[in-house]
């Protein structure tokens, strides 16, 4: 009988096969097990309670305010992101941008969109570039739009 962590470090070990997945499995196995002090010589999983890509996500905007020269604050730091789950397929299809650092880039500007306009402009560039959008890049967009109407 395996633990549930032992499991999750497999499932984690499965879905691994490409470059720089020995990154993502260390973060992986750190999320797990849990970080500890990060700077300090204990790991005992202190920051379990709000989890470590929290973590990183609310150390990760302490440090942008502060180097943009602002004071960071609570409010700012603990803003929710929408987290929508439809099930429909939502993607860019390999078979439709084939390149996988073009894909990832796409990812991130939609992702990081803060208005209709900009996620339309990324619809006409991705129409321009490789035609018109699949169903699943439809849906990717409508969810992004979606999001950006939660967040309000």
């Amino acid at each position: 009988m395996m633990t549930k962590d032992a499991e999750r470090r497999l499932d984690a070990l499965e879905n691994l096969d490409n470059l720089g997945a020995g990154f993502i499995l260390a973060t992986h196995d750190l999320e797990i097990r849990g970080a500890g002090e990060l700077l300090g010589n204990e790991q005992s999983g202190q920051i379990e309670s709000i989890g470590f890509s929290l973590y990183m996500e609310l150390l990760d905007a302490a440090v942008k305010a502060l180097k943009e020269g602002r004071e960071p604050s609570l409010e700012e730091l603990t803003q929710q992101q929408a987290d929508i789950e439809l099930r429909v397929p939502a993607l860019l299809p390999d078979d439709y941008l084939g390149d996988v650092n073009m894909r990832l880039s796409f990812y991130k500007r939609i992702a990081a969109a803060e208005s209709k306009a900009e996620l339309d402009e990324l619809k006409v560039e991705l129409i321009d570039r490789f035609g018109l959008l699949p169903d699943a890049t439809k849906n990717l967009l409508q969810i992004a739009e979606l999001r950006l109407l939660v967040e309000r």
